[in-house]
């Protein structure tokens, strides 16, 4: 936690007690105010017109509030401190308009304070640093509630019920000064919302939702019941003691149950907690049928409270915690405008109907019924979903019997067993693949019988499938595991026992310890480390050192398995270790290991692991799942790193969905280099098709557009300007990459799906080399991209070079690090060549032409300048040269068999061929006149070819057409001969 998340801690803390503190002490003296000063006949109208205020309030006022910012909250707030204190003055000449006034307006700030409180919550954290305090919160609260309501009772008969007021003046004051020292992280309280996905993806959040309404239902018949009475049996300060420690009593009881609700839920599941909550509530409710007395339906309305507090506060929870982030906040106002507001005016106006006609055993008929009701959804839930964890709602949809995964399997059970009954390992596969998403209560006898197939890749991927079904005999499983003799099928095996009756790889922990077969030991590890002894733990952990640091790469394989299937603390090091190792198959399943991991060092060797061509698409792979926000470390090393390797950065930034992504992104765009701003450029684009960019990355991409359309006009007037050939050709580079830029952005901000249409025209004609191509582009697609015609004209008016000199000021614009060593620039006198004379050299060989300058720059400066007088052999018969040659100037002759086959001149490439075959080399290169040329070692190549991949095309291009150069001089341009190679 930082200093800045501490601070806000403490002062949303302040801010949640003091508003749910000040809820609790309006609502008792609201009632208090009411009863004592109207008609208990007039009850349900003030159920209904409560009701219908709350849900005004709900999705008015807070709604304004929660898309605005945080003065306009200040305002508010103090707005109904000043009511209060009015209130305060007023009372001394009480009346029954200011009773009446201030009841509803009492009711109307306790909502305010309430849903103001969560939402500068939430918009004081990050999201996943806000669902670690959640929890924390809600206890606080609880808490804090019990001790106030404590205080204000002990106040009430020390100072009278006017102490209500004054406490919750001050605590109203308290809250006031604390949302003004709170630093926001966000600009406004407003999620983002995705209207393409709704809530019905959910319907277990659904039915929660539809619970807790039922509860309100039940509990406003209670309420109005004990109201009633309250008014027949006692004054209004007698009712406001009562009712300060009714809600005394309900944030205790409230408290306790959330203790054990958790525990319920983990155990047994949604339903038990739905079965248990509705059979406590009907227990409480048989003694107030035939005993309807004040204090017997007290108890019943306290029991709902406590059931009704404990809900909604699980609620919360799960919209925050399992809902998707689009969902979140929409789930919130269904749990707080459905269960709360439209249960309660649906209530009241039950009452209305119901209050001069009938006793109030009516009311007791409607809550016996709805309770039969409850007890049925409640058994329902269970018969349709399971035992199904709140935790397991993200992510997955939840069918009724007729749209359930096993009848939806059913149609293509024939086809499945006709793929598993096939010879043909492909079709058993696909069969498998099936099989895996079906949920059948025992294993089919297809499955087993495959147990004996021939193949071994057929029996891992059976293994595999078998462990996502019910329980298999561990008989079966053991004599399985003597049969098998190949080492991947047994660790699957192995690893399946362990998943299904792991107490029989615990029976034999000593026994695998000491196997000479790594499988076994490897799954003694995870046995041990999860459920053995003590010893058992420290014999595991030696034998998975001994493993790491096998030479044997199977061992070290299996001992890095055994990791990515333990918790043991942050093994940094030895991850460290594996990650690095020669073996692609052990680096691969090291970085695997990190999955889970919730260390910021290991995050960092992750990132390491990008400039490793083996392993770069498995560690972008394992920061994606990373399970913390790897979105800053990120963005530090994208504004620290090299250009080697930017791609890798860039992409997995782009694919992260988490809260601080787009904030690093929009870091990001101003302050990347050249190289990384185009490849951001169209990482961002394709990141918009997937996922609706927020509009504060939108504003940050369209205020740098500007600098791009500046940038794209400098490059202009420099290219103009520049007479230099060398310079002019990077100068063009510079203005295509620029070019590209611009358009992925303008297509990222107005329409994103234009991407995929633009990005593979942009490839097929930089293919084809053509040198307008994004010029092209650019007249093809922007007239009807871009909305604003005056950013249209700008942006026509620089891609079509339409600008004089004296359009912009150069002198205010800052060149990238290349651009303004290449523009001031001058050639070498003498034979030596600094590093931009080398790059304009290297340019002019066909395989570097589109190479980015700054990954040139890192070959250029290995490059040698060396010269060789004629009759130098440079590569020898059965030489295994290290080196390439470029020629500056001279020629060699290329020798096979004694006789020359062609010669080398001037920017053409000696030695890539013998590096491409990886052979010794059946000719002879000899120096054919005095040359200079630059040379260039292997290692350095092969690092270039790993960094850019886009090389390897230009080299098939360069290699094809020095064979056909060398083809037609041989036959003679023979087009018959010709057409034959062909």
């Amino acid at each position: 936690m930082n200093d800045n998340d501490k601070t806000n801690f403490y002062l949303v803390s302040v801010v949640l007690i003091t508003a749910v503190g000040m809820g609790v002490l309006l609502s008792s003296y609201s009632t208090a105010l009411y009863l004592g000063n109207f008609s208990r006949a007039t009850l349900p109208y003030y159920f209904i017109v409560s009701g219908i205020l709350s849900a005004l309030t709900a999705g008015g006022l807070v709604h304004f509030l929660s898309n605005t910012n945080k003065k306009t909250i200040l305002v508010i707030q103090a707005s109904s401190i000043v009511l209060v204190l009015l209130y305060v003055i007023l009372n001394f000449w009480p009346s029954k308009l200011l009773a009446l006034i201030y009841t509803f307006l009492f009711i109307a700030l306790s909502n305010i304070y309430s849903a103001n409180s969560w939402n500068l919550a939430t918009a004081s954290f990050e999201l996943r640093v806000f669902k670690s305090f959640a929890n924390r919160f809600l206890a606080l609260i609880s808490i804090n509630s019990i001790v106030i309501s404590t205080l204000s009772y002990i106040g009430i008969d020390v100072w009278g019920q006017n102490i209500l007021i004054y406490f919750s003046l001050i605590l109203m004051i308290i809250n006031c000064f604390a949302v003004a020292r709170i630093q926001l992280q966000q600009i406004n309280f407003k999620g983002p919302v995705n209207k393409s996905v709704s809530l019905r993806a959910y319907p277990l959040f659904l039915s929660l939702a539809i619970f807790l309404a039922l509860i309100n239902i039940i509990f406003i018949f209670a309420n109005y019941q004990m109201m009633f009475r309250l008014s027949q049996a006692l004054d209004m300060a007698q009712i406001t003691k009562f009712m300060t420690l009714f809600y005394l009593l309900g944030n205790v009881g409230s408290f306790l149950i959330q203790l054990y609700a958790k525990r319920i839920l983990e155990l047994f599941g949604i339903s038990a907690l739905f079965l248990s909550s509705t059979a406590a509530i009907f227990i409480s409710f048989i003694p107030s049928i035939f005993y309807p007395y004040l204090y017997i339906i007290t108890l019943f309305n306290l029991v709902l409270l406590i059931f009704y507090t404990s809900w909604v506060s699980l609620g919360w929870q799960v919209a925050l915690n399992a809902l998707p982030f689009s969902l979140k906040n929409r789930g919130q106002i269904v749990i707080q405008a459905v269960t709360n507001n439209l249960a309660r005016i649906a209530a009241s106006f039950i009452l209305l109907i119901f209050a001069y006609h009938y006793a109030f055993y009516s009311y007791q008929i409607l809550t016996g019924l709805i309770l039969i009701f409850m007890l049925v959804f409640a058994w329902k839930i269970k018969q349709f979903y399971g035992e199904t964890l709140l935790s397991n709602i993200k992510e997955k949809r939840f069918y009724f019997p007729i749209l359930d995964e096993e009848s939806d399997y059913h149609f293509l059970a024939k086809q499945v067993k006709y793929l598993l009954s096939s010879q043909d390992p492909i079709k058993i596969k696909v069969g498998l693949s099936i099989l895996r998403w079906t949920n059948p209560k025992q294993v089919r006898e297809e499955l087993v019988n495959l147990f004996d197939y021939p193949d071994p890749s057929v029996r891992i991927k059976v293994y595999k499938t078998s462990s996502y079904f019910g329980k298999l005999y561990d008989k079966k499983l053991l004599q399985q595991l003597e049969k098998e003799k190949d080492q991947e099928a047994t660790w699957q095996l192995l690893f399946l026992i362990f998943k299904k009756h792991h107490e029989r790889i615990i029976e034999k922990l000593d026994d695998y310890f000491h196997y000479s077969n790594p499988p076994y030991q490897a799954i003694a590890i995870i046995a041990a480390i999860n459920y053995g002894e003590l010893r058992h733990v420290s014999e595991a952990i030696k034998v998975l050192e001994k493993m790491a640091n096998s030479k044997e790469e199977d061992i070290r394989f299996f001992a890095v398995m055994a990791l990515n299937h333990i918790d043991l603390g942050n093994p940094v090091e030895l991850i460290k270790k594996l990650a690095n190792d020669p073996s692609y198959k052990v680096a691969k399943q090291a970085i695997k290991a990190t999955h889970n991991t919730k260390d910021r060092r290991i995050v960092r060797l992750v990132i390491a692991q990008l400039d490793k061509s083996k392993v770069s698409y498995d560690a972008v792979q394992s920061l994606i799942k990373i399970k913390i926000d790897v979105a800053p470390l990120l963005l530090r090393t994208c504004l620290t790193v090299n250009v080697h390797r930017y791609k890798p950065l860039i992409r997995v930034l782009c694919k992260l969905n988490t809260s601080t992504t787009e904030r690093c992104l929009g870091k990001l765009i101003p302050r990347a280099p050249f190289l990384f701003s185009v490849e951001l450029s169209e990482q961002i684009a394709l990141r918009a098709t997937k996922i609706p960019l927020s509009n504060q990355l939108k504003s940050d991409i369209l205020l740098h557009i500007n600098h791009i359309i500046t940038e794209l006009n400098i490059f202009n007037f420099l290219f103009k300007q520049e007479s230099d050939l060398d310079k002019k050709r990077e100068l063009m580079l510079r203005k295509q990459l620029t070019e590209k830029k611009l358009i992925c952005f303008l297509a990222t901000v107005i329409q994103p799906k234009s991407i995929m249409e633009i990005l593979p025209k942009l490839a097929s004609k930089y293919e084809l080399q053509q040198p307008d191509s994004q010029h092209d582009i650019a007249l093809e697609y922007l007239d009807w991209l871009i909305e604003d015609r005056a950013l249209a004209k700008k942006v026509f008016a620089a891609i079509e070079d339409k600008l004089q000199i004296n359009d912009f000021d150069r002198s205010q614009f800052e060149l990238d690090c290349w651009s303004k060593k290449m523009l001031y620039h001058t050639a070498s006198e003498d034979k030596t060549m600094d590093t931009v004379d080398k790059v304009f050299a290297l340019r002019k060989v066909p395989i570097y032409t589109h190479v980015p300058a700054e990954l040139l720059i890192s070959v250029a400066e290995e490059c040698q300048f060396v010269e060789f007088p004629k009759g130098k052999k440079l590569i020898g018969i059965g030489d295994y040269p290290d080196k390439i040659y470029m020629i500056l100037s001279g020629s060699a002759a290329v020798v096979y068999n004694g006789k020359i086959e062609r010669y080398a001149k001037e920017n053409d490439l000696i030695g890539l061929f013998i590096i491409l075959t990886e052979r010794n080399s059946p000719l002879e290169v000899i120096v054919n006149e005095d040359s200079t040329m630059l040379e260039l070692s292997r290692s350095v190549f092969e690092q270039l070819t790993n960094d850019y991949p886009d090389i390897l095309k230009e080299i098939a291009k360069y290699v094809v057409n020095i064979y056909f150069n060398v083809v037609e001089k041989t036959i003679q341009t023979d087009s018959t001969v010709l057409s034959k190679i062909l």
